[in-house]
């Protein structure tokens, strides 16, 4: 049996069985319990393929040079590699959050203008914070932002590259991509504020500001 596959079941002295919590393009997200500290954790594991190794291994350098400097970005507990039948896979223990704020956009009562407020507040600070290090997240979205009571902290940097070393001309999901990006111009870390904007609207009305897909 692999490590990976131990992994996955708990066999291992450090984490019970992983539980699926989500599932992206470059990895998937488990919960599960650390066994000695009794803590609940989040773990990004890595899928299979060259690509995937690679974007993993930027983020974790990303995560390192934030630090776990500010209360408004998601915090990295620790990182390792387990090996599997088709390769080694990269692992990213993250703090756990209650659910991102796609639940909210999607609830069919919407969240008063001080709520709004108060949630763009700190997703500005994590981002200022992201910013001051260097770093441009470049895929800010509902679903990148996670919530815990009334706390809001901006999670999942695998798309993030630094202000002097991007790593791709296509950046961010299409309903928040800012104009230089649609028409391929160099960008800046100004491309995080227009997705901002466009996630204030959306937590507003319940509706995209932008929408492609209704002009295709």
């Amino acid at each position: 049996m692999n490590s990976l596959t131990n992994l996955l079941n708990g066999n291992t002295k450090d984490y019970q069985k992983l539980v699926s919590v989500g599932d992206g393009r470059f990895s998937k997200v488990y919960k599960t319990i650390h066994k000695e500290t009794k803590k609940e954790v989040v773990i990004k594991i890595q899928k299979k393929g060259k690509d995937n190794h690679e974007l993993m291994t930027d983020e974790i350098k990303l995560m390192k040079c934030l630090k776990n400097g500010s209360d408004f970005v998601i915090k990295c507990y620790d990182t390792f590699r387990v090996k599997a039948n088709d390769g080694e896979r990269i692992c990213i223990v993250l703090e756990p959050m209650e659910h991102d704020l796609l639940k909210i956009v999607d609830a069919k009562e919407r969240p008063s203008i001080s709520e709004v407020k108060s949630m763009i507040k700190q997703v500005l600070q994590g981002i200022e914070y992201i910013h001051s290090r260097s770093m441009i997240h470049t895929d800010l979205k509902p679903e990148n932002v996670l919530k815990k009571e009334e706390h809001v902290k901006v999670g999942d940097l695998g798309s993030a590259c630094w202000t002097d070393k991007q790593f791709s001309d296509s950046i961010g999901t299409t309903e928040y991509r800012a104009p230089e990006s649609i028409i391929g111009m160099d960008y800046n870390a100004k491309v995080d504020i227009w997705a901002v904007a466009c996630l204030t609207f959306e937590l507003l009305t319940g509706d995209y500001l932008f929408d492609p897909h209704a002009y295709v």
